[in-house]
């Protein structure tokens, strides 16, 4: 008797229980929703990288060796280095930037001897051949005699 008792009391709370939450959620479906605002930020634009890009082409390489030597070493310590200069030609309808660049350094049965990156910050227009300035690299291999550069890739350059 006693478990008739408690099992007809707790299934009518859980009765009550059940009636009081759907009312409620009745009532709060009847009130309207707050307003929701959207915030739009426009993101400023990024360079897009291309590998290897068919419009710049290197025209020109000059090439000069020099010798290096760190402040306070002898003359027979001194790195050989060189200095570079190299014409980018831009035959695309879009600008450049940021010209990544590989140097080989050849020898005299045209062997590699090494290479090195280097990065060019200067924009290159379109329709142009443009000078990258003077490039001093260090650590060339002693016995190069030549040189010759290719691009890497480069970065269109951001519209304003």
């Amino acid at each position: 008797m006693i478990r008739k008792t408690v099992f007809w009391g707790l299934t009518v709370v859980l009765v009550a229980v059940l009636v009081s939450l759907i009312v409620q959620s009745r009532r709060l479906e009847k009130q309207p929703a707050p307003k929701v605002t959207e915030v739009v930020k426009t993101a400023q634009s990024s360079p897009i990288r291309i590998v290897a890009p068919r419009e710049l082409k290197v025209v020109s390489l000059k090439m000069k060796f020099v010798t290096t030597s760190a402040e306070g070493a002898q003359i027979a310590d001194a790195l050989p280095a060189a200095e570079l200069e190299v014409f980018l030609k831009n035959q695309g309808p879009d600008s450049y930037v940021g010209v990544q660049l590989r140097f080989n350094f050849l020898g005299n049965t045209n062997n590699a001897l090494g290479s090195q990156n280097y990065l060019v910050n200067k924009a290159i227009p379109a329709g142009q051949i443009t000078s990258t300035g003077i490039i001093t690299l260090d650590d060339v291999p002693e016995n190069a005699v030549k040189c010759d550069a290719t691009i890497i890739s480069a970065d269109f350059e951001p519209q304003d």
